[in-house]
Parts: structure tokens; sequence; C-alpha cells
């Protein structure tokens, strides 16, 4: 993506960014709104198309940024609504900017086909989906209708799109957000009621990819060892009824903290000693950044890519190990941390030298839009 600064036209640059999974604060639409948030807006008119009636707190962040909502159902089994709905809001867009999943974004670029929108960007955050035959379905058309390609993650790119090129655009953080707070990390504590005990975290939706299930049977056999232990989850989601009936018959719901969605994430990584990503699958986690500036030790799954690992803070770790070679792994992790201050601002350092400042990929971003508009009004 070219870095080089883009004059705006003298009418603001319509872009519509269409978020195709639930918006709460979690995953895509966070790295939506950061993008947002850290991008001159200037000579900009921005939608963004939530299919779900976001929480008030997210209304209210993208209404700060003087960017429009537009809610739109949008339902695989019955698309017609959406397709029309979406195609009558996008006449007169310069750029509509996908964020999804799976091929199935062939529904949103057809809508903006059908509106007469000339730039169609879908953007892959993943490496795989859970509906790979309605994937594979929609490939053909959703390769037709895309004029640009966007991921997240080289591996994310290769996924969606094959050997066709695409570009990355890094899931980027604001660093200084992150920082390791002794301060916070006394107040969350004391708000929870936890001590000086050990505390293992995860910040995601209790969603099936994130492999909460495994999480919790990692730390069963941990907490043995570390009678003291806490595992603190951080986010919300469908199986929050069934991980608490698991935590139950595991003995260990005294010992498992579900926060929920909270608007303060990165005090709740001050508290946590030790962060496990188990997922099934990812694109390149905004969260695994957001840890490392922190300073935080990870275990991560081997499916995740190398790239998410910017500072020497991540140990890899394959599913097939069994909970006893993960809890073992997390002690060893833990004897190693260097979460602290000092730790915080080393790895800050290394992620901006490695590109993951958001506020020049969002600058990027922005320039992206406007040449691609550009060329397409010759």
């Amino acid at each position: 993506m070219s870095s080089t600064p883009s004059v705006p036209a003298s009418a603001p640059l319509r872009v519509i960014m269409v978020c195709t999974v639930p918006t709460d604060r979690s995953g895509i639409p966070m790295v939506m709104y950061n993008l947002l948030r850290n991008m001159d807006l200037n000579g900009m008119d921005v939608t963004y198309v939530a299919i779900n009636e976001p929480p008030a707190e997210m209304q209210a962040m993208l209404a700060g940024l003087g960017v429009r909502l537009a809610v739109i159902p949008r339902k695989l089994s019955n698309p017609g609504a959406y397709l029309h709905a979406l195609s009558q809001m996008a006449k007169g867009a310069d750029v509509v900017h996908v964020h999804g999943n799976s091929a199935t974004m062939a529904l949103d670029l057809s809508a903006a086909a059908l509106a007469g929108v000339r730039v169609r960007l879908p953007h892959s955050h993943t490496t795989s989906c859970r509906m790979k035959l309605i994937h594979a379905f929609f490939k053909p058309l959703f390769h037709r209708l895309s004029t640009g390609r966007l991921a997240c993650s080289r591996p994310a790119g290769e996924w969606l799109y094959g050997d066709r090129p695409f570009i990355v655009v890094r899931n980027a953080v604001e660093t200084s957000r992150f920082r390791f707070s002794p301060d916070a990390r006394k107040e969350v504590r004391r708000r929870l009621g936890i001590g000086e005990q050990c505390v293992i975290g995860h910040v995601g939706s209790l969603i099936p990819v994130k492999n909460h299930d495994f999480l919790l049977d990692v730390f069963e056999v941990f907490q043995k060892s570390n009678p003291d232990s806490r595992l603190l989850l951080v986010g919300d989601g469908e199986l929050l009824p069934s991980l608490r009936r698991k935590a139950h018959d595991l003995n260990i719901a005294d010992k498992v903290i579900f926060c929920g969605s909270v608007p303060d994430p990165q005090d709740y990584l001050s508290a946590m000693d030790l962060v496990i990503m188990p997922s099934l699958y990812e694109g390149l986690p905004l969260a695994l950044v957001e840890q490392q500036a922190n300073a935080l030790p990870i275990l991560a799954s081997d499916v995740i890519t190398r790239e998410a690992d910017l500072t020497g803070s991540i140990r890899y770790l394959p599913l097939s190990l069994p909970p006893s070679g993960w809890a073992e792994a997390a002690a060893e992790a833990l004897a190693a941390s260097r979460h602290t201050p000092e730790g915080s601002e080393r790895n800050i350092r290394a992620i901006t030298e490695a590109g993951f400042d958001i506020r020049r990929v969002a600058a990027d971003l922005r320039d992206y839009y406007f040449s691609l508009a550009a060329a397409v009004r010759q």
C-alpha cells in the first residue's frame, strides 16, 4: 500500500465498511473501529454496516467519530432482503470494504456491484470457517466480484484468495493503551477479589473457534499444582452457559472468573500473569498484539500464524498435546516471565518497529481508498 498521502477530491470519498459478524467489543468489529479511530476522516463520508444492533457503547463510539451506522440483518438462508437493503444504501458509494471470514462475502460484494460501486474490497480475517460447503459454493462469484483483496495476515490471504495477489493490512494496535500498568493490576485484582494468586487469562468471544473447552481442561490440570491460581475469561458469547457447566463439572467453578465484555480490556491484561489462546483457527489475532504490548507471556495453538509473534513472547503448542503438556508449558512460561513495565516498553518498541502501529496502518489504508477511487474515475 502506498504511504504517499492522497489529496481528497472536492466531494467527500464515500466509504462503506461492512462487518459480516455481530458487532460487539471483540475481533473484527474492534479491528474496524481501531482503524477508523486512527484514520484521518477528513474528506471522507464513512458508513459502518452492522448485521445486528450494536451495544449502546459501540454505537456511541462510532457516533463520536462521525461515522454513520446502518443496521441491516444478514441471513444467508434468506439473502434477498439483505441484498436489496445493502445495494440501495450503497448507491453512490466510492468504496465498499467488507470484513469477514469466508467467500460468503460474495453476498455483500454482490450488493455493492448491483449499486454500481466500482471499488469492492473483501478483507480476510481468519484462516478457515465453519460453513465450508457454503464457502466453496460462493467462491467463484466471490472472486469475480472482488476488485481488490485485503487480509490481516499472509496465511489469511492465502486461505481465502489462493495464488491471487492481495495486500496485508496488519491488525495493528494503539500500543500505548496496552502498556503494563501496576496500578491497573492492583485495581482490577481488588475489584475481582484476587490477591497475589497466579492468574491465567484469555480475551475473546465465547465461541467454538476459541476452544475454551480445552482451555478449561488445561486450567483444571494446572490448578492441581497451583491451587491458588485463577482463570480469568474476558469476553461474552453463546458458550457461556455450557462453559459455566463444564467449570462446575470439573470442580473449578470457584476458580474461574467470567468477566463478560469489558470496556477496558487493557487493564485486565495487566491483572493477568499468562495468556493461553488455544484457538482452532485464527487470522492474526489483534488480542495477541495487545497482549505482547503488555509483556504477557503467551501460549498459543500452532495453527495461529507465526507472524503474530512480534516480540518472542509467544510459545506455540500443538492442539494434539494433552492438557497436561499445556499446563507444564504454562508453568515454564510463568517462570521465565518478563511481565514488567520494562518488558512492556521493550515489546512496544518491537511492535512499532515491526509495522504494527495503528496510526501508520490506518494512514496507508486511507491512501489506498483514495488511490483506487481515483483510478476508476479516470
